[in-house]
């Protein structure tokens, strides 16, 4: 509990203002026999006891007040989103042009580009 757009949207501010090397995003995921767990299961803010999605990365188990699973899940990959976009802008322009030589040297053009368009799409994709 407590968490809310606002609280998510400083998590990746923060990241991005210490400028860590690497930065890993998460679900919280309350597991049975924890005080959290009992805490958001009185609550009734667990959606799922299916043991099956307690991955915290891309699954919400839980619900929080003004936040569906479907809002964690959306936040969980926006944050990944700006994160590798701020790395990809660190590094410059020509640290993807060298990548792209490297994949159409390794595995040909067809890949490169094929890879090119996936990234590419990544931005649109939620």
């Amino acid at each position: 509990p407590g968490e809310t757009r606002e609280t998510i949207d400083r998590t990746i501010r923060y990241a991005l203002k210490i400028n860590p090397f690497s930065a890993q995003f998460s679900i919280v995921t309350p597991f049975p026999g924890t005080a959290y767990y009992e805490t958001l299961n009185k609550e009734n803010c667990i959606v799922s006891k299916d043991l099956s999605l307690y991955d915290g990365h891309f699954k919400s188990v839980i619900r929080l007040e003004g936040l569906t699973p479907q809002d964690l899940e959306s936040a969980k990959r926006r944050a990944c989103r700006v994160w590798q976009s701020h790395v990809r802008r660190r590094k410059g322009f020509f640290a993807g042009v060298k990548k792209f030589t490297a994949h159409a040297r390794q595995k040909g053009w067809g890949h490169a580009l094929q890879r090119t368009g996936d990234y590419a799409r990544s931005f649109f994709s939620e």
